[in-house]
């Protein structure tokens, strides 16, 4: 056996007396005038939260030797009152306060951070001294036990331990890829405190001041690392006040948005055939995107358009509906379809929506259906499931089965419930390709169904009306001795793909399931980090539908009244955050009561392929900010 691994079995032995700590505590510490362990925690009042559960995880600790100090900057009058409501039956817990500092950049609030751990580290007596950000999570109820055990049998000045950190297990060279120490994962002798001043500079450029410190004080005193996995990052615990002021900087003026996209490293390379057959219009790779998208949903036939609004034109045109018939369609819903039915002149009705999930109320629409209703028009509202079986069980039941149903899947593109596409279920699904939406192609939209001849109908709205199946008189040429006539029509606009726009979208299809993987990321992280705020009753959020997959295309929340969603809309676009409303309601307030509660207090938050978590997290903190701060 090597020296290291004999070193590392008695460590590990060492440790293993940690049972025994508070029976050794009371041999040696009798009177406990001065505690064995002196924890620091930088805090201020949007930190309550993270810092309950911090609390709660120390008081759970089985070794009671230490004291806990809450050092704000300046005064934070909510954790002062915890902190006295604690102190009526335990008194470990200090609150305390350094003069008032003004933190803008990031620079001043690690200035400000490391004279606050100075102050601490001058002025409380300890043996050893640890510090734990206001969100760590400490996962081992004997953490404090089994260093206590390891400071009295292994005689080092500081004590390392295993910690999670932004995904990376530290120590690990001690320093992440921010330039940061998690200081989380060691302890310091009172030698070392009292010999070392904490660093309270900070430059733009420079390593943390956490680890500028751990370059001081490693240089010239021992250090041993013990194998325990004590603390994490929390979840949902934080306002990250660190990773705020860094991304702040970062951002400048840059807007975290709603949507966002992301295209290819070979885009240009894929687009380059494109562009040397001069054939950048309509042609064969819009054939091959229709081929390619209607094969991925399901359909047996597909028409690719230059938007989903025209798209609905062309459909509702080629289902030629009488004057008397009338289409259904949901009061959550964007204009464009209002548009685009009034053109064609075509009646409608207007029908609620549910007050969780804006999709069409399934009473509304039974309430609304007449002998006259020939169209449903349905939206999956940010990608979640309407009730289509319950509709269609309804519909048979009626013996209405007549009635076509059509989805507008611009927010549902590649929603499944059951492992099957939620577009299947219906007669006809249209697509928007738009800038904002999750496959995008810059403009371009889709019509998908299964009827024959109402896809080729539609096919030729979409090129001027041309019946004939090869409408370019360039793709006629192999085929016909005149090809340059045009033969029958149907008069029509030209309101096709073109070649750019369906290699792009080709291009988008490869690569979906990534795109759809860190939306689905972003779902998950923002249910676990406003867990708190969903508690506390700030905001309501989306519920998680059963076995669905790739509702990622809007996550919202629901405020208590309208002018609370406006001044928080406002706070957050203060902070970079730009948010939305989606969609103002198509009827009235008499038509659709529920829409319109929906629109005024709803709001939302940004989730695209471009979100990370810290930028999740910075958007939370800000939120937590608003309601526990600013509305204080």
């Amino acid at each position: 056996m090597s020296l290291t691994a004999i070193k590392d079995s008695l460590k590990n032995r060492v440790v293993g007396l940690h049972k025994y700590a508070n029976l050794l505590d009371s041999f040696e510490n009798k009177n406990k005038s001065e505690p064995t362990f002196c924890i620091i925690t930088p805090i201020f009042d949007p930190a309550l939260i993270s810092l309950k559960k911090l609390i709660t995880d120390l008081k759970g600790q089985t070794y009671k030797n230490f004291i806990h100090v809450l050092v704000s900057n300046g005064n934070s009058p909510l954790i002062e009152a915890y902190v006295a409501k604690l102190n009526k039956t335990d008194d470990r817990f200090i609150y305390v306060e350094t003069i008032q500092e003004l933190t803008v950049s990031f620079a001043e609030l690690m200035t400000n951070s490391g004279k606050r751990r100075d102050f601490c580290l001058q002025y409380f007596n300890a043996k050893w001294y640890q510090f734990l950000d206001a969100d760590v999570h400490i996962t081992d109820s004997m953490y404090l036990a089994k260093l206590f055990v390891a400071q009295k049998f292994i005689k080092t000045n500081i004590m390392l331990v295993k910690t999670e950190y932004h995904g990376t297990i530290l120590p690990h060279g001690q320093r992440d890829t921010e330039g940061q120490i998690s200081v989380a994962n060691y302890c310091i002798s009172k030698k070392v405190a009292k010999k070392y001043h904490y660093p309270s500079n900070y430059s733009n450029g420079d390593p943390g001041n956490d680890f500028k410190y751990w370059l001081k004080i490693s240089k010239t005193q021992k250090a041993t690392l013990l194998d325990i996995f004590a603390a994490i990052e929390g979840d949902e615990r934080s306002y990250k006040r660190m990773t705020d002021k860094r991304i702040e900087g970062m951002l400048g003026k840059e807007m975290i948005s709603v949507f966002g996209n992301s295209f290819d490293n070979q885009l240009a390379v894929k687009l380059q055939p494109v562009f040397d057959s001069h054939m950048v219009g309509h042609g064969a790779e819009v054939v091959r995107f229709e081929s390619a998208f209607s094969a991925c949903i399901g359909f047996k036939g597909g028409v690719a358009t230059n938007s989903c609004t025209n798209a609905f034109w062309i459909l509702l045109k080629a289902l030629r509906l009488r004057s008397n018939d009338e289409v259904l369609i949901p009061g959550t819903h964007f204009f464009g379809i209002k548009n685009v039915l009034e053109i064609l002149k075509i009646k409608y009705r207007v029908v609620d929506v549910d007050a969780t999930i804006p999709n069409a109320s399934l009473e509304s629409i039974k309430s609304n259906i007449t002998k006259n209703t020939k169209v449903i028009i349905g939206l999956e509202y940010g990608g979640y499931p309407f009730a289509i079986k319950e509709l269609k069980k309804h519909l048979n039941k009626i013996k209405r089965n007549d009635i076509i149903l059509v989805l507008d899947a611009a927010n549902s593109p590649f929603t499944k419930q059951y492992r099957k596409y939620t577009a299947k279920q219906y007669d006809y699904a249209l697509y928007s390709f738009d800038m904002n939406k999750i496959l995008v192609t810059g403009e371009g939209g889709m019509i998908l169904g299964n009827d024959k001849k109402i896809i080729e109908y539609c096919r030729s709205l979409s090129y001027y009306g041309i019946l004939e199946k090869n409408n370019s008189s360039f793709a006629k040429s192999g085929s016909s001795k005149k090809w340059w006539e045009i033969g029958a029509i149907d008069p029509s606009l030209k309101l096709s793909m073109n070649n750019i726009t369906a290699t792009i979208g080709l291009s988008q299809l490869e690569g979906i399931k990534q795109n759809l993987e860190q939306r689905k990321k972003v779902l998950d992280w923002y249910h676990k980090k406003l867990r708190q705020l969903v508690a506390d009753g700030h905001v309501v959020i989306p519920p998680t539908p059963t076995a669905v997959e790739n509702s990622t295309y809007l996550f919202w929340i629901v405020l208590k009244n309208e002018k609370l969603r406006n001044e928080l809309a406002n706070f957050l676009l203060s902070r970079n955050i730009y948010t939305t409303v989606k969609y103002q309601p198509l009827g009235t307030k008499q038509q659709a009561p529920k829409a319109w509660d929906f629109f005024d207090r709803s709001l939302c938050l940004p989730i695209n392929p471009n979100i990370h978590e810290q930028l999740v997290d910075y958007i939370v903190s800000q939120l937590i900010s608003y309601f526990y701060e600013q509305q204080k």
